[in-house]
């Protein structure tokens, strides 16, 4: 006799986490873990000369930000977690942004020359109207229309926007 074993039958399931299962306490726990990020963008810049003396030196700046996309999850999960991202943005607001450079800097010159005086065209600015927000400053014709700003990479100009209000605050 044989003895005929029960056919081996598979089982396939989904294992998904509820995450608005949670109670909303821990829901907002968790929010409180979203990270504040540290960007760096390096810009590199050559020595006008020939080939032998040209050199490469670069500045880095380091920049600060959250990301805010959990904000599109849901309406439940935005009304939740707005308050801690914005906490966390004026977390960011106090942090200081920082700026690296090579020792030989005379390269360099020309760039951070410009990136000073948008910091500190933009801390004029903040001095007086001191709401104002930079996105609607940097698109102000005058600014906009500026050959110093045409073609600024956008690390850059939050870069500029962190440091002016960061000055400000000291």
């Amino acid at each position: 006799m044989s003895s005929a074993s029960p056919p081996m039958m598979t089982v396939h399931q989904d294992h998904h986490f509820r995450f608005m299962d949670l109670p909303a306490e821990l829901r907002l726990m968790i929010y409180e873990f979203l990270p504040i990020q540290r960007t760096p963008f390096e810009i590199q810049i050559r020595s006008d000369g020939d080939a032998q003396t040209e050199k490469t030196t670069s500045i880095t700046l380091l920049r600060h930000h959250v990301s805010s996309q959990i904000l599109g999850v849901s309406r439940a999960v935005q009304n939740e977690a707005r308050k801690e991202v914005a906490r966390k943005v004026q977390e960011i607001r106090e942090l200081t942004p920082r700026i690296t450079m090579d020792r030989d800097v005379e390269p360099l010159k020309p760039t951070t020359d410009k990136l000073f005086t948008h910091i500190m065209r933009w801390l004029e600015v903040l001095r007086g109207k001191e709401h104002t927000r930079f996105c609607d400053w940097i698109t102000e014709p005058e600014v906009a229309t500026s050959s110093e700003f045409a073609g600024m990479p956008e690390p850059m100009l939050h870069f500029v926007e962190q440091a002016g209000i960061q000055m400000l605050s000291r």
